[in-house]
């Protein structure tokens, strides 16, 4: 299990999305979580109905699985 933290970017504070359409490979979300000893973002991908999560590690995508995620403290 991942704990993870809420540190939203200006466009997530602004109720917007990154993109048009809100679809793309690499879509920054709201949280990072704390992987191989250092808080990562979360990215997104999604071309459809649901998203795979990812954290970038030397340049490398690593699945994160969602309920592999604890729910950041309010």
């Amino acid at each position: 299990m991942y704990p993870s933290e809420y540190h939203p970017l200006w466009f997530h504070k602004a109720g917007k999305t990154q993109t048009a359409t809100g679809y793309g490979s690499k879509l920054t979300t709201a949280l990072k979580v704390f992987h191989s000893g250092k808080w990562r973002r979360l990215y997104a991908c999604c071309w459809g109905m649901t998203a795979s999560h990812y954290v970038m590690i030397k340049g490398e995508a690593v699945t994160i699985l969602s309920w592999e995620i604890n729910e950041p403290e309010p």
